[in-house]
């Protein structure tokens, strides 16, 4: 799968444009630091942060490929949707909460959901941990019973959180198709 970065760059080629990105600001203490960065691409400027540079590129194009969708341009797949729940230190065009608890762990929401519906508790496996030391790629893979997701990243949490992701967003969307209970609600 192609990353947000790779989708942004092939899409303004295509519209012989060049995507600028800045690191506009890094915050917080060295072992804890927060990087900002900001996208401009056809008059719209968009920014994001993360915890690392690699992060926040990809998140500002992420938001920068949904600031598009918006404003019509054809996007591809799967840059085109909305995240079911926005990713933390994001900003324009979905502005992170100023106060109250971050975002929930899809981790402890799949968990809920098993206990809600009173299926097995979800099994995490590590699948493969690849890459010289300073790359590592660590893929996971959450099962619950013959359904199954595979994510990877470059943490092990990261990489569990994303196929967690992956497997809360499957069965939302047939969880609901089966019964009427089952809403997302934002806590």
């Amino acid at each position: 799968m192609k990353t947000a970065v790779t989708a942004l760059q092939e899409m303004m080629v295509k519209l012989k444009e060049i995507p600028e990105y800045e690191c506009i600001s890094q915050s917080g203490p060295q072992h804890l630091a927060t990087f900002e960065y900001r996208c401009s691409v056809r008059g719209c400027v968009v920014k994001a942060s993360a915890r690392s540079k690699k992060e926040a590129k990809q998140e500002v194009a992420r938001v920068m490929l949904l600031a598009l969708k918006a404003r019509g341009e054809d996007v591809p797949p799967p840059f085109d949707r909305p995240p079911l729940q926005p990713p933390p230190g994001a900003a324009e065009p979905a502005p992170a909460p100023t106060s109250g608890p971050g975002p929930r762990s899809y981790v402890a929401l799949l968990k809920e959901l098993c206990e809600e519906y009173h299926l097995p508790g979800v099994e995490y496996e590590l699948v493969s941990d690849t890459g010289p030391p300073h790359m590592r790629q660590f893929a996971v893979r959450a099962r619950l019973g013959q359904h199954s997701r595979l994510a990877a990243s470059t943490t092990k949490k990261a990489a569990r959180q994303l196929a967690a992701q992956q497997l809360y967003s499957y069965l939302r969307d047939n969880l609901s198709r089966l019964t009427t209970d089952f809403v997302e609600v934002n806590r």
